[in-house]
């Protein structure tokens, strides 16, 4: 397939496509061509422009991009002579070379239309408050411009005079029939109705080749050629009346042509019969108002539902369309006593004053004993132990254990152990057993915890060890000149220096505890040793989990 057969197909399918819209314009042209060669020169020192000239025709389809810019398929046809004798210039040479051929050009231009925003107004009318659009046609005399890219063809039939030398020779083997061209040109168009427009125009192209005529080398090797064509076009705008959407406005007057629509909108749909068309209409399924862009106001409250928190109920501006029963600030949904005057640090609800029905300083809702005046967090301590009666299971005796005392000194308190004048073991509900017993706790022997125990990793006091803090802390607070020792330990699980860090972790725990329970901080010491002091075998879960633990032992000064 040759280059002039393919960009024939190309014009053929874009002609296709073309024509197949309704922005599109179909022109025909008759004029006459003229060109400048090795052989024929027009102007200052060659012939009038129109001796050579030849008749000229052509036609053409424009697709409308914008109103002002469309993309322009042409094809020109004309002939093209030249005798090299009739040139009379100060020493020419007269060879007595002539030509003939046939040109034709396939181009795609760009058109622009300098005045062409103006041929279709939109008129509108906003008697409603809302502008109607409507396309109207006007006729006009305007200028346009075009320029783009083409193909010419010729195929020139040269006389040299009966000459032959190396210049002839390379012309005639050298000669191309297709050249590449760069279309320019001006014209002016009048519209005659909306459908036919006639416009003159004329058009150059920038020489690129010096073998239009097949001459070159055996003339003016340095000047290439170049032809004009001049003449005028008559237009047709197809589809000009043609209605796609058979809402019975054409196309060209329909602003919605892919749509029905009404002939007072110009083509525009009313979905929802309100009487704005969609395309200005913000709520176009939903009838609504004029003054809302079209969208409903369904409580008749003044704002649009679309912009209402409650667009069933009608409600404030200021609290987005909801209601306020009570005027009291709160909308109804979140006011939970939404007929009584209220505020907002009470739900909505009237301030209510909070009592101290006890008279002992601490507010009712705040009081754990609110009927029973005290001294400790609104609650009494009746045996003065540091345990508020209503946490202390032996609220009558002074305890050191969450409230109660631990007569036999094995760490278990009184009312917990089996054998409260026998210091005895955990394991034996504090009984004596084959295993040594725990050091008692009195204030001669002195306190001695070893059973706060931690998960794997872990140096977070767990909740059922918190007793144990508070039976360090009340010891202190009792024996105000002892200090207390805290050790940290870990199992063997993983490497010493993990391990030892690990053990200081979990001694800083307890110590920031009883920090909190009031304990001077000069009065604790923390140590840690690790896994270097065990109390069971490594080598089993129980052993490993006796073995993460953390020691509080008392030292009186």
């Amino acid at each position: 397939m040759n280059f002039k057969t393919l960009i024939t197909i190309l014009f053929c399918h874009l002609s296709f496509f073309m024509i197949g819209q309704n922005e599109v314009d179909f022109g025909i042209f008759l004029g006459y061509g003229e060109h400048g060669s090795d052989v024929h020169s027009w102007g200052r020192h060659g012939k009038m422009l129109t001796e050579n000239s030849a008749f000229a025709w052509g036609a053409n389809l424009k697709y409308n991009v914008k109103p002002a810019f469309g993309l322009r398929l042409n094809y020109w046809r004309s002939k093209i002579s030249g005798e090299d004798e009739t040139i009379e210039l100060p020493g020419h040479l007269q060879r007595g070379f002539s030509f003939t051929s046939p040109i034709s050009e396939l181009s795609l231009v760009g058109e622009y239309d300098f005045l062409g925003k103006r041929r279709w107004i939109q008129k509108t009318d906003d008697s409603k408050n809302m502008e109607v659009a409507t396309n109207t046609f006007r006729r006009m005399i305007t200028p346009y411009i075009f320029g783009g890219i083409g193909m010419s063809f010729t195929d020139p039939e040269v006389d040299f005079n009966g000459r032959g030398n190396s210049e002839i020779t390379n012309d005639i083997q050298n000669t191309e029939t297709t050249n590449f061209q760069i279309p320019i040109g001006v014209g002016v168009r009048y519209d005659i109705s909306e459908v036919i427009y006639l416009s003159a125009e004329a058009s150059s192209r920038i020489p690129l080749t010096d073998y239009l005529e097949g001459i070159s080398e055996s003339a003016n090797p340095d000047k290439n050629d170049s032809y004009q064509f001049i003449g005028l076009n008559l237009g047709f705008r197809l589809g000009a009346n043609s209605d796609s959407d058979k809402d019975g406005i054409s196309d060209a007057k329909d602003l919605c042509p892919d749509v029905p629509g009404l002939k007072i909108f110009s083509g525009c749909p009313d979905s929802d019969g309100d009487g704005i068309q969609d395309k200005l209409d913000s709520c176009p399924n939903v009838a609504g108002l004029t003054q809302y862009e079209g969208c409903p106001d369904t409580d008749g409250d003044g704002i649009q539902d679309s912009k209402d928190n409650c667009p069933m109920v009608a409600g404030l501006a200021n609290l987005m369309g909801c209601p306020d029963s009570d005027g009291d600030g709160i909308e109804d949904s979140k006011d939970n006593c939404p007929n009584e005057v209220g505020v907002v640090s009470n739900n909505g609800c009237p301030e209510v004053k909070i009592l101290d029905a006890d008279n002992d300083g601490f507010l009712d809702n705040v009081d754990p004993c609110p009927n029973i005046a005290g001294t400790m967090n609104g609650c009494p301590d009746s045996d003065n132990d540091g345990f508020t009666d209503n946490i202390d299971p032996c609220p009558a005796l002074k305890g050191l254990i969450n409230g109660c005392p631990d007569t036999d000194g094995d760490g278990l308190p009184d009312n917990l152990d089996d054998c409260p004048k026998r210091a005895g073991t955990r394991s034996n509900n504090g009984c004596p057993s084959s295993t040594t017993t725990r050091p008692s706790t009195n204030v001669n022997a002195g306190l001695f915890i070893d059973d706060i125990y931690f998960d794997t990793n872990k140096s977070d006091i767990k909740s059922q060890y918190r007793y144990r803090i508070d039976e360090a802390a009340a010891y202190a607070r009792n024996y105000p000149q002892s200090s207390l020792i805290i050790t940290g330990h870990a199992d063997a699980r993983d490497t010493d220096g993990y391990n030892l860090g690990l053990s200081q972790r979990r001694a800083e725990a307890v110590y920031q505890a009883l920090i909190k329970k009031g304990i001077d901080p000069s009065r604790l010491t923390i140590q840690y040793v690790g896994e270097n002091k065990p109390v069971a075998d490594n080598q089993t879960e129980e052993g490993l989990a006796r073995n993460r633990r953390v020691e509080i032992r008392a030292s009186n000064n």
